[in-house]
Formats: C-alpha cells, structure tokens, sequence
C-alpha cells in the first residue's frame, strides 16, 4: 500500500501544471517570462513548442493558456490580460511537433 501511494504521490506531483513541472519547464528552457519589448505589455512568455507531457502539448493553444495561468502568478500576482500572441516557426516539422516556438504578452493589472 505504500508503494502505491508513493507512486501516486510521484504521478501527482509530476502532472502538467504543477509548480514542480512549471521548474522543471522553466529549468530545462522550454518555458520562459521576460520582461516585453512590446508596447502595452508588461512581460512576454515564451513557450517552446514539440513539448509534450503527460497532461501538456505546447502545440495546444488551451494547454499554453492553463499554464501561463500559474507560470504567470508570480510575475503578476493580482492576474494578467493577455496583449497579443505570437509563433515563430523554429524548424521542420517533424513527427513530434509543427516546429514552432509561441509566444504570450501579458499585462499586469
């Protein structure tokens, strides 16, 4: 019994999302807020794209939207408006993703 419930433990805390999984994004390069160079927006976040996890594609609008709702707490901790959204195409499309790198302007309320 325990095992399982270190197992579920694990699958938890491993789950697209999670600040563990947000570090571990942000860490590894494929998730990433700066400061904007854009008028009117306060940050840009960068989300690589071909990433895909249990719970996550990065190709999926709706999964870059529900984690830019924790990634972005911290840098705007009374909530965003998104400004604009972007794609740069970074490469071939392969059979793991389209080959494009996304991007979200927020500004902070």
């Amino acid at each position: 019994m325990k095992k399982f419930y270190l197992l579920l433990s694990l699958i938890v805390t491993a789950c697209a999302g999670s600040q563990v999984w947000l570090k571990n994004m942000d860490v590894s390069g494929f998730l990433s807020i700066e400061p904007s160079d854009k008028y009117g927006s306060d940050y840009r976040v960068e989300f690589k794209g071909s990433v895909m996890d249990i719970g996550y594609n990065s190709n999926d609008r709706s999964d870059r939207i529900r984690v830019l709702k924790s990634y972005a707490s911290s840098a705007c901790p009374n909530g965003y408006k998104i400004q604009k959204e972007d794609t740069l195409k970074i490469g071939h499309e392969s059979n793991v993703g389209n080959g494009m790198n996304y991007f979200i302007y927020i500004k902070c309320k």
